[in-house]
C-alpha cells in the first residue's frame, strides 16, 4: 500500500503540472485550434489573459488578422451566465469591409440539408449580447451600441447610435421593424421608417411578403415612401400630401439571376419646370455579393421650354459598384430645353 502513494503523487503531481502549462499557454493553444475553423488564410491574436471577475470568465483582447491587414478586433470581452441566462459583453468591436473585401473566395460544395430559420432558432440558448461600440469601417458614423437578445426561441435587436437607431424583433419568420430611424447632416429632419416582414423559412431565400413605410423630408417637401412586395414581385412608391400623383413608381422583380426595375416612373413638380421621366436598372448576379453585382439601365428627362420639348437621356453600366473597385461607365444623349436655353 506504501509503494503505492509515491506513483499516486507523481501521477497527481504530472497532472497538476499539466493543467498549469495548459492555463499559462492557454492564449497559444486557443489560437491554434480556432485555426481550424476560421477562413483560410487568417489568424486569431489573443492579447491578454484569461481570468474570472465578477463571475465572469474575462477573455483576452482578440484580432482576427490576415496577411495584410486586420479584419476584426474584439475588446473587453467577458462571458457569464446570469438570472438562467448566457450574458456576453464586449467594450469595442471593429470590423474592416475593405480587408474583408480582399479574402481569397472559398467555393465548397456541401451535400448537407440548408438549415431553415426553425432549425437556427433551435440552437440558440437564451443568452443577451452587448457591445458598447461596434463600428464597420470606413463607415464610422454609422457605428454605436447594439443589444441582442434571445429569449423564449424569440430574438430582439437594439441598436443606439448618433445617425441610425433600430429596434426589430424576429418572432418565428415574422420581423417586425419597429423603428428605423436615420439621421444624415446631409438631410434635413429624420427619417423614420418602419414594417413588418414574413421571411423565407430559409435564410439565402427572398422574404416571401412584407410591407416597409416610411418618412423623411427633402427639399423641405415631405415625403412618404412605401415599399410591397409578395413572393418575387413588389413596388417601391414615393409620394408627398402636396401631390396626388406618384413622385416616384418602380415596379420591380427579382429571381435568382438579377434584380429588375422596369417601366418605373418619376415626377419633380417642386421647381420652375415641372419634370418628369421613366427608369429602368438592372442588378446582375446580385446573389454573387456586391462586389460581383453588375449594374445597368437608364433614366429619361422629359422638359419643355425653347425650341420645343426635350427628352435627355442617362445610360449607365454594365459595371460594378463595390467598396475595391468601381467601374460604372455613363452616357448622356438627347436634348434638354427651358425658358431661355436648349440644350444638345
Amino acid at each position: 500500500m506504501t509503494g503505492k502513494k509515491p506513483k499516486f503523487l507523481i501521477i497527481l503531481l504530472s497532472l497538476l503540472v499539466i493543467v498549469i502549462t495548459a492555463i499559462l499557454s492557454v492564449n497559444q493553444w486557443v489560437s491554434q485550434l480556432a485555426g481550424f475553423w476560421l477562413p483560410e488564410g487568417t489568424r486569431l491574436q489573443l492579447k491578454g489573459q484569461f481570468h474570472f471577475a465578477d463571475r465572469s470568465l474575462v477573455l483576452p483582447d482578440l484580432t482576427l488578422a490576415s496577411a495584410n491587414c486586420d479584419l476584426a478586433t474584439v475588446t473587453a470581452l467577458s462571458l457569464g451566465y446570469q438570472q438562467q441566462m448566457w450574458r456576453l459583453t464586449a467594450g469595442d468591436i471593429s470590423i474592416d469591409s475593405a480587408c474583408l473585401a480582399r479574402l481569397p473566395s472559398t467555393s465548397s460544395a456541401s451535400t448537407t440539408p440548408a438549415k431553415t430559420i426553425a432549425d437556427w432558432q433551435s440552437l440558440l440558448p437564451d443568452a443577451r449580447v452587448y457591445v458598447k461600440n461596434l463600428q464597420v469601417l470606413p463607415w464610422s458614423n454609422y457605428s454605436g451600441e447594439i443589444t441582442l437578445i434571445n429569449r423564449h426561441g424569440r430574438q430582439s435587436l437594439n441598436f443606439t447610435g448618433k445617425t441610425v437607431q433600430l429596434e426589430a424583433e424576429l418572432d418565428k419568420q415574422q420581423l417586425q421593424i419597429k423603428k428605423l430611424q436615420l439621421t444624415q447632416m446631409e438631410l434635413p429632419g429624420t427619417a423614420m421608417i418602419e414594417g413588418n416582414i414574413n421571411l423565407s423559412p430559409l435564410i439565402t431565400e427572398w422574404p416571401e411578403t412584407g410591407t416597409i413605410n416610411g418618412q423623411l423630408v427633402l427639399a423641405q417637401t415631405p415625403l412618404n415612401l412605401t415599399l410591397r412586395w409578395q413572393q418575387q414581385r413588389g413596388k417601391f412608391l414615393l409620394t408627398t400630401p402636396q401631390q396626388p400623383r406618384y413622385l416616384l413608381s418602380l415596379p420591380w422583380t427579382v429571381t435568382p439571376q438579377a434584380i429588375e426595375v422596369s417601366q418605373g416612373e418619376w415626377f419633380w413638380p417642386f421647381g420652375r419646370q415641372p419634370l418628369q421621366g421613366g427608369i429602368s436598372l438592372k442588378a446582375s448576379n446580385w446573389m454573387a455579393g456586391p462586389d460581383q453585382t453588375k449594374f445597368s439601365g437608364r433614366l429619361n428627362i422629359l422638359t419643355a421650354g425653347r425650341g420645343g420639348k426635350g427628352n435627355a437621356v442617362l445610360s449607365f453600366g454594365p459595371g460594378k459598384l463595390s467598396l475595391t473597385e468601381n467601374d460604372l461607365p455613363l452616357r448622356l444623349t438627347g436634348t434638354a430645353s427651358t425658358d431661355r436655353l436648349q440644350f444638345f
